[in-house]
């Protein structure tokens, strides 16, 4: 920048540049605006370089997409024509085959001489359009086998299989014969439309017999049923401790004392004393009964007069749920 300046005076000076007469201060000021110009002329020779630079390389990325399409395009109707070809030829080689084996045959014209193929004059033979086909249709019924039942006591999975890809459900009815679409029949469809199939009944009644016919139908609409089978849900499992209520003592003497005590299911008697509260069971007397029942009356013997003893009740039900009571106490007479 300085030496662009330095240069301009030296020509003024020098007289190499004409230039009205003026004082020093606004000849400095026209330099600095010469300049001035000259650096923001170089600054837009920059922008322009940077700009054109910018436009050839979009124009490339352009231009390279282009050829990329037409390629692609090119090598498409390549596969195209390929294919075109190859079908050209695959009904070239079955029509001459068909005529071969039409010749000397003697079929009537418009004979369908072979499935897809139907007879013209001569030995010649067309190909019929797809909507034409001439494949025989699917009547072949369905096969069921192997209805299989794993049940518990309120539900049952139901497993069978098809001799064919199907569509099929099972249908559930407490009364036999079961008739499919009829009152109180349930339907439960299989997860599958293949030939393994599977499906899971719920809310069933525990201890019930249930009757069961499967029916299949393949893409064709041909439908198959299976023979009825049965199976009988197991019984409920009980996992409900007894419920104990009204637990008391009576008929309290000086060695001996009745503990008593009710609960809503049949269940067995236990009760644990000792003279140590708290009561640790491991450690403390027992008295038992093993008979199921829900009025529960257990006499401890051979205690000490004028005592306390804490007491503990158990009972277990016939499935072998557990209910304890809270720790209470009494006292013998003297």
């Amino acid at each position: 920048m300085n030496k662009i300046k330095i240069m301009a005076v030296t020509m003024v000076l020098t007289g190499l540049v004409f230039v009205p007469s003026l004082s020093f201060a606004e000849t400095n000021a026209n330099i600095d605006s010469i300049v001035s110009l000259r650096s923001q002329i170089v600054e837009l020779q920059l922008k322009l370089r940077t700009l054109l630079a910018h436009t050839k390389s979009l124009q490339a990325e352009a231009m390279s997409e282009a050829r990329a399409d037409a390629k692609s395009d090119k090598m498409k109707d390549k596969e195209e024509r390929e294919d075109d070809r190859e079908e050209r030829r695959e009904e070239w080689a079955e029509k001459k085959l068909c005529k071969k084996a039409n010749k000397g045959v003697g079929l009537a014209l418009g004979h369908l001489f072979a499935p897809g193929w139907l007879k013209t004059r001569g030995d010649d033979c067309v190909k019929l359009p797809p909507s034409a086909s001439t494949t025989p249709s699917d009547t072949t019924t369905p096969m069921i086998s192997t209805v299989l039942v794993a049940e518990g006591s309120g539900e049952a999975i139901l497993t069978w299989t098809t001799s064919e890809n199907t569509t099929s459900s099972a249908f559930l009815s407490l009364s036999s014969p079961v008739t499919i679409g009829a009152s109180g029949v349930v339907e439960v469809k299989s997860d599958s439309n293949g030939r393994l199939h599977r499906a899971k009944v719920t809310n069933l009644s525990a201890l019930t017999k249930y009757y069961i016919l499967v029916r299949a139908e393949d893409k064709s609409g041909n439908v198959g049923v299976s023979t009825e089978t049965s199976f009988t849900t197991k019984a409920e499992v009980d996992m409900t401790a007894p419920i104990q209520s009204a637990i008391g003592i009576s008929a309290v003497a000086s060695s001996t004392a009745t503990v008593n005590w009710k609960t809503n299911e049949a269940a067995s008697s236990q009760v644990y004393y000792g003279k140590v509260s708290p009561l640790i069971l491991a450690d403390a007397g027992v008295k038992s009964d093993s008979s199921l029942t829900t009025d529960h009356h257990v006499t401890l013997t051979n205690l000490s007069s004028g005592t306390s003893y804490f007491v503990v009740v158990s009972s277990t039900d016939a499935s072998g749920n557990l209910s304890q009571s809270s720790e209470f106490v009494f006292t013998t007479s003297q």
